[in-house]
């Protein structure tokens, strides 16, 4: 237990000092282009039992075998809704009056959910090493790499012994086929979208061994969702401890209280709302206006300020800026402009950008900022 702190207090040190100053999210509109929208009628979505699907190796080889459709579409309706795009309505009428077809679009999907959960034990093979107390770091490290060897040896001339240690290994692979058609004339307003997510994961026993076939393996491997590095874990754990701060009941209703553990295989809930959420962000991105989180260096400028923003303060952060003699630096302006845009307050960082662009139409910072808005 030693050790893992150290490593997640080393990390952590790590992580704040390469961590940008300030984390924003600004509002981009959909990757696809949807014309002349403004409701949309949310089609049942449907499983494929039984169907092939195509991924994660060209193989193929899996079959949907659990239906994941319900799930998805939740996620589907809270990414879309949350980006405020359309009126969401469940028929093309609503309180018995028909809709304006032309400005109505109908989302249908269909889903080929596969899930493995398989329980076993691997037989993993054991040797008894007697290890001399008291060594440097080098001689450490020496005699570990000798044990190492001595192990490979016992093990070729079955000199230790076999033990059967238990093992999950479990399995998701989630395939959508999304459309989006006009209610006035049924055609299609975008490409069918196919959107994939793929996850695999061992627990115990012996994690060279599968129960996947070769090609199915190295498929979920290659285009599996990444399981969290240590930098990342970091991350992810002072962003909840920021929540538990700022929004204490979205913590406990995320679940973030109770004690996490990289150990414990997964449910299969956790599995399909893990894919779910996976499929649902890629898809609303493409069709709906949604947030992106982008971390940003300030520029050189006012020290008080700077520190106000880095520690979220940006009312004040702003007043101080806007305390200081005009005209502003460049620096002063950008981070002025950042502070602004952190409030959500968009017309007014566009306005402090634009004035630094003006008068440094070269700088790249500005540019970049205003592409972000």
């Amino acid at each position: 237990m030693k050790t893992n702190w150290i490593a997640y207090l080393c990390a952590g040190m790590l992580a704040t000092s390469c961590a940008p100053d300030v984390k924003i999210f600004a509002t981009q509109a959909p990757e696809l282009p949807i014309d002349q929208i403004k409701t949309l009628v949310v089609e049942p979505f449907v499983d494929q039992i039984g169907a092939r699907l195509s991924g994660p190796s060209r193989s193929g080889g899996l079959k949907s075998n659990q239906g994941l459709a319900q799930l998805l579409q939740a996620e589907v309706l809270k990414g879309i809704a949350s980006g405020g795009s359309y009126r969401i309505v469940p028929g093309l009428q609503v309180q018995g009056k028909p809709l304006n077809l032309t400005e109505t679009g109908i989302l249908r999907a269909t889903v080929r959910y596969y899930e493995l959960n398989q329980p076993g034990a691997d037989s993993v093979f054991f040797v008894l090493l007697a290890k001399k107390k008291g060594l440097d770091g080098l001689s450490g490290l020496v005699v570990s790499a000798g044990a190492m060897g001595i192990e490979k040896i016992a093990e070729a001339n079955g000199k230790g012994f076999r033990v059967p240690v238990p093992y999950t290994e479990a399995a998701g692979a989630l395939e959508v086929d999304f459309d989006l058609i006009r209610a006035s004339d049924q055609k299609p307003m975008i490409p069918t979208q196919t959107v994939t997510a793929y996850w695999h994961q061992k627990w115990g026993g012996n994690p060279e061994l599968t129960v996947l076939s070769p090609s199915l393996a190295k498929g979920f491997e290659q285009k599996g969702i990444a399981h969290l590095g240590i930098l990342d874990q970091a991350d992810v754990l002072s962003q909840r401890l920021a929540l538990k701060q700022s929004d204490p009941e979205g913590f406990f209703a995320r679940g973030y209280h109770l004690k996490q553990d990289a150990m414990v295989p997964l449910n299969s809930l956790a599995i399909r709302s893990l894919l779910a959420r996976q499929v649902a962000g890629q898809f609303t991105k493409k069709v709906a206006r949604h947030e992106v989180e982008f971390k940003l260096n300030l520029a050189s400028g006012d020290g008080a300020a700077s520190n106000l923003i880095k520690g979220g303060a940006f009312d004040a952060a702003i007043d101080r800026l806007e305390s200081l003699p005009t005209p502003l630096a460049a620096g002063d302006l950008y981070n002025l402009g950042v502070a602004y845009e952190a409030m959500g307050e968009r017309f007014m960082a566009k306005r402090q950008f634009n004035r630094g662009l003006q008068a440094d139409p070269g700088n790249t910072l500005f540019k970049d900022a205003l592409k972000r808005l």
